[in-house]
Formats: structure tokens, C-alpha cells, sequence
């Protein structure tokens, strides 16, 4: 791993550890607008480095951000939609998953995650990350199949945005 990427998980670390309700698995980074990490609690049968497991969120897809991006346009989103999740998890006051199945490229679990997110008034929403993400316009839909492109989109620049959080 490189140093950035270190640095880069330091910082993507919430204020405060928070756990996933029911399973204990703790939240700790986002690695792209769609992906996220969390670590298995320890047991004899796992090692440390089999503990972190990636989860990707099922039905949408997010930009790509670093040399996957096909154009700088996809690139920029990329960067916007991981921005939007990184901030949605520091918000998080609880984190659920479920629906969780292997993904079709091995190394990494499909599944759901629902947060319980505080509103501009204060009030506890709970949420699925993948309709939050669908509704702030930082992902679309996907099936699985083949990915749409985001090069030559007509995504607003001002969506996918934390400070205009639309429920």
C-alpha cells in the first residue's frame, strides 16, 4: 500500500468508530463512491489482513476516480460521488447492511447499507445509501451489465452535493 493511500484512510476514518447494527463490523474507509471497508471483528479463524472486507453497493454504479476514469469529466464525478459518501458516513449515526452475496469478481461482498442520518432538523432519517446516491444525481443505475458512460455527461456540477442533501 502506497503512502497516499495511507494517509488517505487516516483521513476517511469517522470522528468516532461506529459499528454496523447487529454484525459488528466497523466501518473504516471509503474507497470509491460505490465501495466501502469495513473490518470483521477478530476471531481465531481469521487473519488480520482477511478481516477488512469490501462491500459494493448493489443496483448503481458511481464514476470512476483514478486511471479506471475514461475522461477527466468521469474523473471529476468519480471524485464528487466518493467526496459524497465519505461525508454521508461521517454523518452516519448507526450503519445496517444487508442482502449480502459475493460479488461476480470474487474478493469483495455485494450488499446494502442503510444509515441513520440526522436532517436539517435535526431529525433522524434512515436511509439506503444507494437511493441517497440516486437521489443527490452522484451514481445510476446498474444491473450489472454493462456500465453507461460518464464521459459526455449532462450531470449538473452542482448535484452530488453533501451541503444540498436531498432525502
Amino acid at each position: 500500500m502506497s503512502e497516499n493511500n495511507q494517509d488517505t484512510n487516516n483521513q476517511d476514518r469517522h470522528h468516532q468508530d461506529i459499528y454496523v447494527k447487529d454484525l459488528g463490523w466497523k466501518f473504516m474507509r471509503v474507497i470509491d463512491g460505490d465501495t466501502i471497508e469495513f473490518e470483521i471483528p477478530k476471531n481465531p479463524y481469521l487473519t488480520d489482513s482477511l478481516r477488512k472486507i469490501s462491500l459494493r453497493l448493489l443496483g448503481l454504479d458511481t464514476p470512476e476516480k483514478n486511471f479506471l476514469a475514461k475522461c477527466a469529466q468521469e474523473k471529476e464525478l468519480g471524485l464528487k460521488a466518493t467526496n459524497f459518501t465519505k461525508d454521508v458516513m461521517k454523518l452516519a449515526e448507526t450503519i445496517e447492511l444487508s442482502d449480502l452475496q459475493w460479488d461476480k469478481y470474487g474478493g469483495r461482498v455485494d450488499g446494502a447499507i442503510t444509515v441513520s442520518i440526522r436532517n436539517k432538523n435535526k431529525e433522524l432519517i434512515r436511509i439506503n445509501l444507494v437511493e441517497l446516491l440516486m437521489k443527490n444525481k452522484c451514481a445510476v443505475p446498474y444491473d450489472g451489465g454493462k456500465k453507461s458512460s460518464w464521459c459526455g455527461s449532462n450531470i449538473n456540477k452542482a448535484s452530488c452535493n453533501i451541503d444540498n442533501l436531498i432525502f
